[in-house]
């Protein structure tokens, strides 16, 4: 799967970089941080990948093959990496003959104005995460100061508009945000962004007990301050919905509640898990190209170096979301091996494809990845949930 392009196949890769894991925010649902908390992570390492390491491990004749490039990441912000204009000036430079389009999703928070226009004018499409506005944004947005996002985004918008690129405002819709949508429309109107989008958060589903709670907002002492809700239009009919009354006891923070116990014995029998393993897997990395029309397989590239099938693998390489998946993914996955420090980009492909796409019709046991069931199984319960949010948005409900 992975090695496909490189046989002359139409597949090209998306190549989704972690290109910095700092970040000016402190989002609460954030894995950079610890349970909701100030707190980093205690496995978290913060790095950048430079512009020296960019150009020695993505030459031309892998960039030759890219179909797309995404800046985003699981645990920091990409305009927080000092060479950052650099290496899209790079790509920008290496890129002729064909188009790969370029996709930055940032808070909006860091740098000045002048990096905004320079990300305005090299980026194809700039998405500015901002959940609300002025009186909402920084309820999940933590640390982001309002006056100057504004305007970041105005600077963006203007050196997209020079170049023609674009520019889009992407909003999580939580239910003390809800009912601003509408002046959100107006507002981006204002600013020169080009297109709004309204998404639902993540990190409120308990998918093992079919259960809305809230998410607990908290101080670096672990005392929560608020909670987060889901809108009243994401809840699902048939799951319990737990609205949190009642402030829960502080949390105390040990690192070896972060630490994953590689080689422990892995709950296979957990009824999600058996349930999951019974639908065969349809990656949803490999995706038609919204841009060229033709098809993508998208890779995650942390700021270490390591290259992973998608930022869900991503992101467990450093938090315990769930012990079982945690730790099965330490087992099949051999992280030193993944690394383009110790490896040539092909021979890391040609390890993912064995590792993990040859699984796929096996059982979680015989090394099938429980993070593939989970969330490319084609009976994915938030599968649901998309579908029906696609529909009230082509009806204008939304």
């Amino acid at each position: 799967m992975w090695t496909t392009p490189f046989e002359g196949h139409d597949l090209k890769w998306g190549l989704d970089f972690e290109i910095s894991s700092y970040c000016n925010a402190k989002c609460p649902v954030c894995p950079r941080h610890y349970l909701g908390s100030t707190k980093l992570h205690p496995k978290l390492q913060q790095d950048n990948i430079s512009y020296e390491q960019f150009v020695e491990w993505f030459p031309y004749d892998i960039l030759n093959k890219v179909g797309q490039y995404s800046f985003c990441g699981n645990f920091g912000d990409p305009a927080m990496n000092p060479d950052f204009i650099k290496i899209l000036e790079y790509i920008r430079g290496n890129s002729t003959g064909h188009f790969a389009p370029i996709v930055m999703r940032t808070n909006g928070g860091p740098r000045d104005t002048q990096f905004w226009f320079d990300v305005g004018r090299l980026v194809t499409l700039t998405v500015f995460s901002v959940d609300g506005l002025q009186d909402t944004n920084h309820l999940y947005r933590r640390n982001v100061r309002w006056d100057k996002l504004v305007a970041n985004m105005r600077e963006c918008a203007r050196g997209a508009k020079e170049y023609g690129r674009s520019t889009q405002w992407e909003y999580l819709v939580f239910k003390h945000n809800q009912h601003q949508t509408l002046p959100a429309r107006e507002l981006a109107a204002k600013f020169g962004i080009d297109t709004i989008v309204f998404k639902r958060p993540n990190g409120m589903d308990d998918m093992f007990n079919k259960k809305h709670g809230p998410f607990w907002v908290r101080d670096k002492d672990g005392n929560a301050e608020y909670s987060l809700q889901l809108a009243d239009m994401h809840r699902w009919k048939d799951w319990e919905v737990d609205l949190g009354y009642g402030v829960p006891s502080p949390l105390s923070f040990t690192e070896e509640d972060a630490e994953g116990t590689y080689g422990s014995e892995i709950d296979y029998q957990t009824p999600a898990f058996l349930e999951a393993e019974k639908y065969d897997i349809k990656c949803k990395m490999v995706k038609p190209d919204r841009f060229t029309g033709g098809t993508l397989s998208d890779l995650y590239i942390s700021a270490q170096g390591m290259i992973l099938p998608c930022c869900y693998m991503g992101a467990e390489v450093k938090r315990k979301y769930n012990e079982s998946i945690y730790n099965q993914q330490a087992q099949i996955l051999p992280y030193e091996e993944l690394k383009l420090q110790n490896n040539s980009f092909y021979r890391i492909m040609e390890i993912l494809d064995r590792q993990v796409a040859s699984k796929w019709n096996t059982t979680h046991e015989c090394g099938r990845s429980i993070q593939c069931s989970m969330v490319c199984g084609i009976r994915n319960g938030l599968d649901k949930d998309i579908q029906a949010y696609k529909k009230l948005k082509s009806a204008k409900v939304i």
